[in-house]
């Protein structure tokens, strides 16, 4: 008589949680798969034709990201000193030096983030005490914060959310950083990482004009930065706002403080920087959206 193997049981519980686990791992696909064509549709009832949406080639975390990276950085993201930090190294053309990204952060804190951007993959070591990105296909930080706000609609507010959007046949060339479908209204933010004297009053009015093509529900123009708003970004869209609505007249539309540094004008477009963090501030705006019409 044979012996029965002892481990026969234990075989048997592990294929039934691989199986278990394969079958959550297709839910969960399945469901990102639906909240990202949720945007897809959304766009379709209002008419537009859409041609792409969520690039990843020139995102830090390269197009072949693992769940867990890409969770790492989105995290380390939140931190407006290491958005700083990440943007002062993307913007190296040559292997630099850590003394020569100290701009934002004290030595020790860079040793840091390197250190993490190389547990990524995203930085390499290239020489002593030089160092250098891995890609050769990320020119700027811009995309990769596209893609941080867009998940952070995601993970912070649980919506629908998609960057780097583009539409076919619009007036104002069809480039949309992120949309949104917020409870049925649809949400265009336009994000800026540079700071506020490098955005021309060009760059305002081509927000304005893809609102005009996009007739969002909310618009919502992010600067990441610290600074005061009213400074410049208000004045300029001010200045925008009257070109447009009141040319040749006295009237004067203002952009209005709502908290903070955080400017709306009717409620419906909004201005706003990462004081005292992202989140927050989208947060308001939002909610300005969702209670619009209370008493």
């Amino acid at each position: 008589m044979k012996n029965k193997n002892p481990l026969a049981p234990h075989a048997d519980e592990l294929r039934a949680m691989r199986n278990e686990l394969s079958s959550l791992r297709a839910s969960i696909e399945s469901l990102c798969h639906k909240r990202e064509n949720e945007i897809f549709y959304a766009l379709k009832r209002r008419g537009f034709a859409f041609q792409s949406a969520n690039p990843t080639e020139r995102l830090l975390s390269g197009p072949n990201r693992s769940p867990a990276a890409e969770e790492a950085l989105y995290e380390k993201l939140k931190k407006y000193s290491f958005r700083l930090f990440v943007r002062d190294v993307v913007a190296r053309e040559k292997p630099f030096k850590i003394s020569e990204v100290t701009k934002y952060s004290t030595r020790e804190t860079s040793i840091r983030y390197i250190a993490f951007l190389r547990s990524l993959g995203i930085v390499e070591k290239v020489g002593a005490d030089r160092f250098s990105l891995s890609s050769h296909s990320v020119y700027n930080f811009g995309d990769t914060f596209e893609w941080f706000v867009a998940k952070l609609f995601e993970n912070e507010f649980h919506v629908p959310s998609a960057w780097g959007v583009k539409l076919k046949e619009t007036k104002s060339g069809g480039d949309f950083d992120v949309i949104v479908f917020i409870e049925g209204n649809l949400v265009y933010v336009e994000v800026k990482s540079s700071p506020p004297k490098h955005i021309e009053q060009n760059e305002v009015a081509a927000f304005f004009n893809r609102i005009d093509d996009l007739k969002p529900d909310l618009s919502i123009f992010v600067e990441d930065t610290r600074l005061r708003m009213r400074d410049k970004i208000v004045v300029m869209f001010e200045e925008e706002l009257n070109r447009r609505m009141t040319p040749g007249k006295r009237t004067r539309y203002r952009m209005n403080r709502v908290l903070g540094e955080i400017f709306s004008f009717e409620g419906k477009i909004f201005i706003s920087n990462s004081k005292p963090d992202i989140a927050s501030n989208l947060g308001v705006c939002i909610q300005s959206l969702l209670r619009r019409g209370a008493p």
